[in-house]
């Protein structure tokens, strides 16, 4: 190996230790010249000047390591990877660990039972400084959930609501979160932000409730009208911050349209069924997607101002997918539009429908083609963004009155909603749809829809 020591052999001086860029864990002083024979295979004449660069500097003990991390300034600690862990939500406990089976286990041997995932222990980004009986993981500090608990719980009034932030930051936030990337914003920026905007904190709260809803059946129709009280508290102070829309505030909206957007797809009951609405009456669009395509309206006002702040990861997630589709004729196109029937056929669509479906049917194929790009990166709001809030109002009233071309655009499009049915807020949603598409179609179009 033809390295300089300090380019394999990193030494931080805060801690007093030498990291292995290679292997990306810190050594131990007396585990360095083994750690390059055995692993790096570097020969003993070679490990001299090795030797000679270690011994200059001035290295601690592990231990006197690992208790630097209870008081550390700054996270993530440069040269060592962080890992998805896991963060033990027993009041007073503080076993970290990466996979849910050492978790499990924890919880079985130090409290008595086993764990539930999403009640009993978060997700939160780790690192390490050793490997072996050495290791011990540490988080950021500011990560404490029951400290940003005790002084979030300050802006509060009442048990329920304070019960309820609880459970928005040690369960409800890492649901909504893509990853560790966005995981600080939902569990702490947010948080945050509520202590000076009671609208968002009462935005908290509503997602809070709605997921225990889910999370705990029995006890569902007493969440919802908790989240439902909260809501008819947090409207108007909404309403009223939009009107004074400004650059301090803005931030506080932005936050607010994501949640509102979340609860209203989770707590509305006419939602099961998406963009299908009562036959029955005049034709109205829906109330989560007339909320998300105004919210959308207040982003682009701010656009500027959040773009620079805590809360960038979240706009900037969003527009991604839009340079990943070309407009060609792919299988899917091609079949979905050569249903569309000939001019002089007794089912024949006027030239208007056609079009109308056209323009579906070009969006559909975009929001697929943007499924494929992102993989696992495809989430929520892509899979609103990408399709929903793009549909004109003609191809909304064609649906409402079960068009036969608006209703297999949406069976297509349940594929893609379907993707996501490990969320909770989205848990059987898309196979509800696609049954209710099939009542609503007549038979000798289902060969063209998707049945779930």
């Amino acid at each position: 190996m033809s390295c300089q020591p300090s380019d394999l052999l990193r030494y931080l001086p805060d801690f007093k230790v030498v990291v292995c860029t290679s292997c990306q864990y810190a050594l131990q002083p007396s585990a360095i010249s083994r750690h390059l024979k055995d692993i790096h295979h570097i020969l003993r004449s070679s490990r001299k000047p090795f030797a000679e660069y270690v011994s200059t500097l001035d290295l601690a003990k592990p231990e006197a390591v690992i208790r630097s991390t209870d008081t550390l300034a700054q996270f993530p600690v440069a040269a060592l990877p962080v890992q998805d862990g896991l963060k033990c939500s027993h009041q007073g406990c503080s076993h970290m660990c990466v996979t849910e089976k050492r978790m499990k286990s924890h919880w079985n041997v130090k409290h008595g039972r086993p764990g539930l995932r999403e009640l009993n222990w978060t997700v939160v980004p780790l690192q390490t400084f050793f490997r072996g009986n050495s290791l011990r993981y540490f988080m950021k500090p500011s990560l404490s959930l029951v400290l940003s608990y005790e002084t979030l719980k300050k802006s509060l009034d009442g048990e329920i609501e304070a019960a309820l932030l609880q459970h928005y930051i040690t369960s409800t936030s890492i649901t909504l979160a893509n990853g560790v990337e966005t995981l600080s914003i939902w569990q702490e920026v947010m948080p945050q932000l509520a202590k000076r905007y009671p609208f968002l904190m009462y935005g908290l709260l509503i997602c809070s409730a709605l997921h225990l809803a889910w999370l705990r059946p029995s006890e569902r129709q007493s969440y919802l009208i908790t989240a439902a009280t909260f809501q008819d508290l947090a409207m108007p102070l909404f309403r009223a911050a939009i009107a004074k829309i400004n650059t301090e505030n803005c931030n506080a909206i932005f936050s607010f349209h994501h949640l509102l957007a979340i609860s209203s797809f989770a707590m509305d009951q006419e939602n099961d069924l998406l963009l299908l609405e009562c036959r029955d009456g005049p034709v109205v669009l829906s109330h989560w997607l007339f909320l998300l395509r105004s919210g959308c309206e207040y982003v682009t006002m701010v656009r500027d101002s959040v773009k620079d702040g805590a809360l960038k990861t979240l706009l900037c997630d969003r527009p991604k997918y839009l340079d990943i589709y070309k407009d060609t004729q792919t299988p899917l196109k091609a079949r979905l539009l050569a249903i569309i029937p000939s001019a002089d056929c007794e089912d024949a669509w006027s030239e208007q429908e056609c079009q109308i479906y056209r323009n579906a049917v070009h969006h559909l194929d975009h929001a697929f083609a943007c499924a494929e790009g992102l993989g696992t990166a495809f989430d929520i709001w892509v899979a609103l963004k990408a399709w929903p809030i793009l549909l004109s109002p003609d191809y909304l009233q064609l649906l409402h009155y079960s068009h036969p071309g608006a209703l297999i655009a949406l069976s297509h499009y349940c594929v893609l909603l379907h993707k996501l049915d490990g969320i909770w807020y989205c848990e059987g949603r898309a196979k509800r749809i696609s049954g209710d598409i099939l009542q609503r179609l007549d038979p000798k179009w289902h060969t063209h829809i998707k049945i779930l």
